[in-house]
């Protein structure tokens, strides 16, 4: 088996990195970080998303371990006291598999791919934007903003503008307003909508000022009238211990 590191570009892990390398040689894995079958990630939530768009096109290959060394890690079980375990795991093939869905966004000719989450946002004016869920028209929106999130996206910025967290083993998609405008003349639904993953949602209007979000990156609509934005067919897989609970991260992230 192979494997790889992907580090923090903001912090010096270079001693956790070096402990990662010598268990991975105890237990037989070889180092390849062009294409590796294990990516070892170090850092907080920041760097997991880095490390899964570096690696997006062997995204079927790559499964990632999250070794934490950063602040938040809703991506992470393993902390640096447990990377002997975490590489053990992998050496026994004594994990469990988490594969989530991507959020695949097509505009024009471009497709862009998330973890997180999809944002349209329009920091000059207000977004006046049409939506559509498998074809039909639901509402046209004013307002700052629109998010798409997947289950993993739920705790991130959809969580901050009032959307709602979705279990982890759920396959899901959400749609978020953000700072909608809800008056006598304008009018949308106004809270998160939570839908199947394989729902198509449909974004038309005049997109030139508007900023398009994904994970850590950004683009530009490049002249592209109508947005769709699905569940992807591509997948992450995120390796854990078999008796690893979501919950606990909830916990840790925001209740103690």
């Amino acid at each position: 088996m192979k494997f790889a590191i992907f580090t923090k570009i903001d912090k010096d892990v270079s001693d956790v990195e070096k402990l990662v390398k010598e268990a991975c040689t105890k237990y037989g894995l070889s180092l390849d970080n062009d294409n590796p079958d294990f990516v070892f990630v170090l850092g907080g939530d920041g760097t997991f998303l880095r490390a899964v768009h570096h690696y997006l096109d062997k995204n079927e290959q790559v499964k990632f371990i999250g070794i934490r060394c950063g602040t938040l890690g809703f991506f992470y079980q393993f902390e640096v006291g447990d990377i002997e375990k975490a590489v053990e795991l992998v050496a026994k093939n004594n994990y469990f598999d988490e594969s989530h869905r991507l959020i695949e966004c097509k505009l024009g000719n471009q497709t862009i791919y998330s973890v997180n989450e999809i944002r349209f946002e329009n920091p000059f004016h207000t977004l006046v934007c049409n939506v559509k869920l498998d074809g039909r028209e639901l509402e046209t929106f004013h307002g700052n903003g629109l998010l798409v999130c997947s289950e993993l996206g739920s705790t991130a910025y959809n969580k901050s503008v009032g959307g709602a967290v979705i279990s982890h083993n759920l396959d899901l998609l959400q749609l978020t307003e953000i700072s909608t405008i809800q008056n006598n003349i304008y009018r949308s639904l106004g809270s998160s909508i939570v839908l199947k993953s394989e729902t198509k949602i449909t974004f038309s209007g005049d997109f030139s000022n508007v900023v398009i979000g994904y994970d850590h990156l950004t683009c530009q609509p490049d002249g592209a009238k109508e947005i769709e934005v699905t569940g992807s067919n591509k997948k992450i897989h995120i390796v854990y211990s078999k008796d690893y609970s979501s919950i606990n991260n909830l916990k840790r992230s925001f209740i103690k």
